[in-house]
């Protein structure tokens, strides 16, 4: 049986102080501003090219193991 020990927490954007708490957070670690820059990228191609298909973006993330999660 399951015991609170084998529980473990993840959490997502790596937010500041994530890691400043008493069980630091694992937590997934994204990119904002390729986020952002490729969002735009694809609104202008949309623009320039209205019946472009929709396209599939893969962006680098981490995974930050702390305390919370073991790695």
């Amino acid at each position: 049986m399951p015991t609170p020990l084998d529980c473990q927490v993840v959490g997502f954007d790596d937010i500041p102080g994530a890691g400043m708490i008493d069980s630091p957070l694992t937590t997934v670690r994204t990119y904002k501003y390729e986020i952002g820059e490729r969002a735009a990228e694809s609104v202008l191609a949309r623009i320039a090219q209205p019946g472009r298909h929709q396209e599939t973006i893969y962006l680098k993330t981490d995974v930050v193991f702390r305390g919370s999660a073991r790695g």
